[in-house]
């Protein structure tokens, strides 16, 4: 009885995963979105191909506009500039969600006792929790309904 009712489970959970995953747009290239995220680096690629031995530094002094387009610091919308942010490249939230507390003991001492990530990390590990003790209650009243 047990086994059967966990494997009608599995299968209704296998269906909703693979009807969800047929309606997914998060796959689809969009070549206008493409080019207009790349129009940027474009400038700077005319630009330092016009002036040779051109290095970052002498275009952060001259104070070019095109130096605030390569700018590390700036945070971009499409996220580019996010790597730069996370500790070891991996976001915070993940290191909190995966790892817990470990995790944010690692963000705080990696991202040199940043607040924002240390928050961030936090949140994760939150998440991670609830995520765990949802999945936690519903073993417990699957199996104990059986």
């Amino acid at each position: 009885m047990m086994k059967k009712g966990l494997t009608t489970l599995l299968f209704i959970f296998c269906m909703m995963s693979i009807s969800f995953a047929g309606s997914s747009d998060l796959f689809q290239i969009n070549d206008d979105k493409i080019s207009d995220e790349l129009s940027s680096l474009t400038l700077v690629e005319e630009y330092v191909n016009a002036n040779q031995g051109v290095t970052y530094t002498d275009l952060k002094n001259s104070g070019n506009i095109l130096s605030k387009i390569l700018s590390p610091e700036l945070s971009t919308p499409s996220g580019i500039g996010y790597a730069f942010e996370s500790p070891l490249g991996i976001p915070s939230f993940i290191w909190g969600f995966c790892l817990g507390i470990p995790g944010i003991v690692i963000v705080y001492l990696v991202s040199d006792e940043d607040k924002d990530e240390t928050k961030k990390a936090l949140f994760g590990c939150l998440a991670g929790s609830l995520a765990y003790t949802a999945c936690y209650v519903i073993y417990f009243v699957v199996y104990t309904q059986l």
